[in-house]
């Protein structure tokens, strides 16, 4: 391991020298100069430096790993949905290297026009105190418990546009946060005891998304149907 670590403050060291002068800045003389020829006392501390801070990371990892290896071993459906949402960064990419229960999600979208207008709006933004158009996208994702259709792609789409029929009229002064919530509800009702997410924006660019975290006894029910 501690050829690893060296290996690693080798490169940091290289790559540091070489970024120096794109960002306007140079380095120490002494410093400046191939790995080999970096004072030892240079080479040890960045090496220490290395195993401090990996070392901090494994440990998170870990952590991480240890705890949703006891959460899948458990069983708990709904546990294991909510540990590895947590273990997701801004991508969907998995912070730690483990495998985790598969789940499945149906998705459905689909746009509709309408005007809206913010009442309270000031300053730069005094326009949207007026009615303005807008294509509004919806996205609907959907929890599911297999992989066969277990809810159907068309019902659960015509089921989100009647939703937004029946809350979100052509004129409002309702927020995108707003209409993704009454939608989102609408759903809910149709789906009980599932994870549900409901993203409206503006013409496909602003917006927002409300997650719906299922009911424990609707869940309970559903997981154990």
């Amino acid at each position: 391991m501690t050829s690893e670590y060296l290996n690693v403050a080798r490169e940091f060291h290289e790559t540091y020298e070489r970024l120096a002068p794109v960002y306007g800045y140079e380095t120490r003389i002494e410093s400046a100069v191939p790995w080999e020829d970096v004072p030892g006392e240079n080479r040890a501390l960045m090496t220490a430096t290395v195993k401090i801070v990996l070392g901090d990371l494994c440990a998170e990892r870990d952590r991480y790993r240890e705890a949703l290896e006891n959460i899948v071993s458990d069983g708990d459906p709904e546990a294991i949905w909510l540990y590895a949402t947590a273990a997701l960064d801004g991508e969907g990419q998995t912070i730690v290297g483990v495998h985790m229960t598969d789940t499945s999600t149906a998705i459905v979208r689909f746009t509709f026009e309408g005007f809206h207008r913010w009442p309270d709006a000031s300053g730069v933004r005094a326009y949207l105190a007026s009615d303005h158009r807008h294509l509004f996208h919806v996205c609907v994702k959907l929890e599911t418990f297999h992989d066969e259709r277990e809810v159907e792609f068309h019902d659960l789409l015509n089921i989100a546009r009647r939703a937004r029929g029946r809350t979100v009229p052509y004129r409002s002064t309702l927020s995108c946060e707003a209409m993704a919530r009454l939608i989102g509800e609408q759903i809910g009702d149709t789906y009980p005891g599932r994870h549900l997410s409901v993203t409206v924006t503006e013409d496909g660019e602003n917006g927002a998304r409300i997650d719906f975290q299922p009911d424990p006894d609707d869940r309970s029910a559903r997981v154990h149907d």
